[in-house]
């Protein structure tokens, strides 16, 4: 096969990943908005209403803050007059390309807003699932690359959670499987080599508590771009000081620092410790993120704990950096202040650690004298338990069945608990009078489900 047409071909295999990845988020049924997508909701709407990304435009926002406290959710700007997302501008301006023709005044459905946003973050599982298939194609055949990318976008790290609301994260993982397409196939690829630390470096600036992943991902860039021309190296760093400005630029004007500190300032105010390193609770921590019946790797994604053994045995230094990483991102998330990551379906905070720790798991499938068939069984069994699971979280979670009222924040011990796990309730119809989170978190003013922007501050 020439080179143009083996391109062509691999180009084919990622899109078709992408939209059936695509097609899987939106099939999903609809859910309520959780927290920590409320600010990338509501800045999607700010911004095609009015051209930014102030919080404050929203009535009931704006009440709280002055009234009663500021959401953790949001920050208050540089200049004190205006509110903006914690979680930086990445979840609003993924949004915003779904709320054309909104205008400032409109009384909208929140359930069809909702719907327009999914799309969005639809999208954005399917650009990462196009870029995890073209980086395991740098390793694997056809077969084995579509098959990791499609079990990542089943896994709990796509579908249903990432697929299904404007998290930070759904706004930086296709930077960061972007990233590792580039790398994989730097010094293969002129545009690969010039691409990989961008992505890498926008990846991690629209989602910080991502650094691990990104510093692996810049290391593993040069250790194979060392044979590649000066040029594209230069190439690669302008490339990525063009990238990275416009984010910095945003974090002074709004933050007062070109830094991403909107989520360390808030986090900072909710506890004396943000990241807590004593060894009993760390250790604690790791055995939550790994085995817990609520939020355990073993249980949502085996996957990828199969995927990080694998590169490290291997001997490609590429494949151990990465593998590093994904240790690296794991002990990060260990270590911070509320592990399990909220209400969400799984380790959320492990999605982008995930992603490439599966696609770690389809570099050593090919080849027979890599894997033994025994653990080549394994593999197969942990791919087949992880889509499997997350395909049931996808079409059977919703977070009233287990996370509320007595949500895992105010009550930690509950991520233990084997015989009332989320796993038992899905499926299943919340209790009456449950709290559902799109009308908790929105209030509507107004007929029911109904809201209007008003003027702001």
């Amino acid at each position: 096969m020439s080179d143009r047409r083996a391109s062509l071909s691999r180009l084919a295999a990622a899109g078709a990943c992408g939209a059936l990845a695509y097609a899987l988020c939106v099939l999903a049924p609809l859910r309520p908005q959780t927290s920590d997508t409320t600010p990338g909701f509501l800045g999607a709407i700010v911004l095609a209403c009015h051209g930014d990304q102030d919080l404050s435009r929203v009535p009931w926002v704006d009440a709280q803050a002055r009234n009663v406290a500021v959401p953790y959710w949001a920050t208050i700007t540089a200049d004190g007059r205006g509110l903006v997302s914690t979680f930086g501008p990445g979840p609003a301006a993924l949004g915003r390309p779904a709320l054309l023709g909104l205008r400032p005044g409109d009384a909208v459905e929140e359930d069809a807003l909702r719907g327009r946003v999914r799309n969005a973050a639809a999208a954005s599982v399917g650009v990462a699932t196009a870029f995890a298939c073209l980086a395991a194609l740098a390793w694997a055949p056809t077969w084995i690359a579509m098959v990791a990318a499609l079990v990542a976008a089943c896994s709990f790290a796509g579908a249903p959670n990432l697929g299904q609301g404007l998290w930070q994260q759904t706004a930086a993982l296709p930077a960061l499987l972007a990233a590792l397409a580039g790398v994989a196939w730097t010094a293969r690829s002129r545009a690969a080599t010039v691409l990989a630390p961008a992505a890498a470096v926008l990846a991690v600036l629209l989602r910080p508590a991502d650094a691990p992943l990104s510093v692996a991902l810049l290391t593993a860039w040069w250790l194979r771009a060392r044979a590649t021309p000066r040029v594209d190296r230069l190439a690669a760093l302008a490339l990525l000081s063009l990238a990275a400005a416009p984010l910095l630029l945003w974090n002074l004007d709004r933050l007062g620092s070109p830094l991403p500190t909107g989520q360390w300032v808030r986090n900072a105010a909710q506890t004396e410790q943000v990241f807590a390193l004593a060894p009993a609770r760390l250790f604690g921590a790791l055995a939550g993120l790994l085995v817990s019946p609520a939020r355990g790797l073993v249980i949502f994604a085996p996957l990828a704990i199969v995927g990080v053994v694998v590169a490290w045995r291997s001997r490609d230094s590429v494949l151990r950096v990465l593998a590093l990483g994904v240790v690296g991102q794991l002990l990060l998330a260990a270590s911070f202040f509320k592990w399990w990551g909220g209400m969400s379906f799984g380790p959320r905070l492990l999605a982008g650690a995930t992603w490439l720790a599966i696609v770690l798991a389809a570099t050593q499938l090919p080849s027979p004298g890599r894997l033994g068939r025994r653990a080549r069984a394994v593999v197969l069994a942990c791919a087949l338990l992880t889509g499997a699971v997350g395909l049931a979280g996808t079409f059977g979670f919703e977070v009233a069945q287990w996370e509320l009222p007595n949500d895992v924040d105010r009550d930690p011990r509950r991520l233990w608990q084997l015989a009332d796990s989320p796993l038992r309730r899905l499926f299943t119809t919340p209790p009456k009078g449950t709290a559902r989170p799109g009308r908790a978190v929105f209030c509507p003013e107004g007929p029911a489900g109904r809201w209007a922007l008003g003027p702001g501050r």
